[in-house]
């Protein structure tokens, strides 16, 4: 059993613990059960380190100094501890002769130098719960009570202890208390018949009156400090909203957000606000995104879909670093390349199926665009948007070709803007009008963003279902049908992506397409597309 001197001493030394104290002590008596030692010192060591640990975490201060001890030679050697009295408390700290305290000091009992470092952490104790009293007394709210009892007409009342204020149980019966007695002043009726007294009450209700808004509202700025959570920051939804409210969609901008991008923007981090409401920047972190990509590979998404569900998210967090309202983005290298299935890649179709699909009964500017996009490589939107104008010859060369350069076409990127030439049975088939030079070569309805509608793309799937009903084969098949013949006809990586309006590949490669129309339509014969271009003509 623990011994007796010990179970003497116990409310005595640590009379600030909390209920949990009776499993300290189941603890400490396991120890001397399983045969350790321990000396009372020692108990109070680990007393003392507790109620240090509760007095400089759970009150009002935490920038304390530590306290020290040096043996007295005046005092026969037995060791002292000393601690350094912060400024700001010196003035409330006083010597008996009315002098602020720069050092507090107090014997620790033993000439033992071990036993007075078991001591040490019990007596800083004391120090720090001599400091927060001091601090308590200092408190503005404590302070505004103070400044209503001493009011005249409430003078000779018991004042109230400070520690009753930062007491749950106490603080309400506290602020009773106070408003009973200013109240009671205020209450006070002004006698016209007794002119002395009538002017006592009034400028006791005067002085009061101030005293006790005061009061309010340090008592009011006090309960919302300890009752209202703190405030962590911006919300990111809040910051989501306002970054796509930035994002420019115009089209005379050479920087634009197009309304498909940033409705999938808007939409793909409502999924993220779903799976963790409520966040704030500051809850932001490299392991929160690991759970985000964890979370998205187990919904079975593909690598490049969860790399969507990411990139609005990393966007945002850059545009509040870019405004200052986090120091640094958690995102930056957030990369979803370790995550997700890998997507099926489009399938590249033989000369025998794309002569079948050419066949097929379709509309004349269906057909047009089929053949547009299938002997180019181009993009969909690139050829489906062209103006009569975009059609044009080559002075000297006599060659055919789209430009692809006029900002409206709304290209993919830098690179898509580039001449594409165009196989003479293509040319034949198109019929382009000068008088209609700014109009669009094709019919086909846009979106807000003066793009094609999904609709198209749907449509034009259908028709290439009849001929390969593989969900990897679609209208963008053509591209990588393009390329794959390119690398197998012996063209180069290079001349392959500028015609097609790829970027370049590294540095060594610089933006803007070095190759001329009679090199590339050289390349497009290469690839035998006239074989499969069966006799049929455009009519608009």
């Amino acid at each position: 059993m623990v011994n007796k001197r010990i179970n003497r001493n116990m409310s005595r030394e640590c009379h600030i613990l909390p209920s949990s104290l009776p499993l300290l002590i189941v603890w400490l008596e396991s120890l001397i059960n399983k045969g350790y030692t321990l000396k009372y010192t020692s108990y109070l060591a680990i007393c003392g380190g507790i109620r240090r640990g509760i007095l400089r975490g759970y009150m009002m201060s935490d920038s304390y100094p530590r306290a020290t001890k040096s043996p007295r030679k005046d005092k026969g050697y037995t060791w002292w501890a000393y601690i350094t009295v912060p400024e700001s408390l010196r003035p409330l700290i006083l010597t008996e002769s009315g002098q602020p305290k720069k050092q507090l000091k107090q014997t620790l009992g033993t000439k033992d130098e071990r036993e007075a470092s078991d001591r040490l952490a019990n007596v800083e104790a004391d120090f720090y719960r001599e400091f927060e009293e001091a601090n308590k007394a200092n408190h503005p709210l404590v302070l505004s009570a103070k400044a209503i009892q001493e009011s005249k007409g409430i003078r000779g009342l018991d004042p109230i202890e400070p520690d009753w204020w930062f007491d749950s149980e106490h603080r309400w019966l506290a602020e009773d208390m106070i408003r009973n007695q200013a109240g009671f002043v205020m209450a006070q009726e002004v006698d016209a018949g007794d002119p002395e007294t009538a002017m006592s009450i009034m400028e006791a209700q005067s002085e009061l009156e101030m005293k006790l808004e005061n009061f309010k509202e340090e008592f009011k700025k006090y309960t919302e400090e300890i009752l209202m959570p703190k405030p962590k920051g911006y919300k990111f939804e809040d910051i989501a909203k306002e970054y796509f409210e930035s994002l420019n969609i115009s089209p005379d901008s050479s920087n634009i957000t197009r309304h498909k991008t940033k409705d999938e923007y808007i939409s793909k981090t409502k999924y993220f606000n779903e799976w963790r409401p409520n966040l704030f920047l500051s809850d932001f972190s490299k392991s929160l995104a690991t759970r985000y990509l964890e979370h998205l590979d187990q919904q079975g998404f593909a690598k490049d879909t969860i790399g969507k569900y990411i990139t609005p998210i990393k966007n945002t967090l850059s545009y509040a670093e870019k405004l200052d309202y986090i120091t640094m983005n958690p995102w930056e290298k957030v990369s979803a390349s370790k995550y997700g299935k890998r997507k099926n890649p489009k399938g590249s179709f033989q000369l025998e199926e794309l002569k079948e699909i050419l066949l097929l009964p379709m509309r004349p500017e269906d057909y047009l665009l089929f053949v547009l996009c299938i002997t180019t490589g181009a993009r969909m939107d690139e050829m489906a948007l062209i103006r009569h104008s975009d059609v044009k010859v080559e002075q000297g060369t006599n060659i055919d070709y789209v430009d692809l350069t006029h900002v409206n076409a709304l290209l993919k990127n830098e690179s898509s803007k580039r001449l594409v030439p165009l196989l003479p049975e293509v040319r034949r088939a198109m019929t382009i009008d000068p008088d209609k030079a700014e109009a669009r070569l094709f019919s086909y309805p846009l979106n807000e963003d003066n793009k094609t509608t999904p609709a198209l793309s749907k449509r034009l799937n259908r028709i290439i279902n009849k001929v390969n009903d593989d969900s990897r084969f679609t209208f963008h098949s053509f591209r990588h049908t393009f390329r794959s013949r390119g690398r197998i006809f012996g063209l180069s990586d290079e001349l392959i992506r500028f015609t097609m309006g790829h970027g370049p590949k590294d540095v060594s490669e610089t933006y803007g397409d070095p190759h001329p129309l009679t090199v590339k339509l050289e390349a497009i014969q290469t690839l035998g597309y006239k074989a499969i271009l069966p006799d049929r003509r455009a009519v608009f």
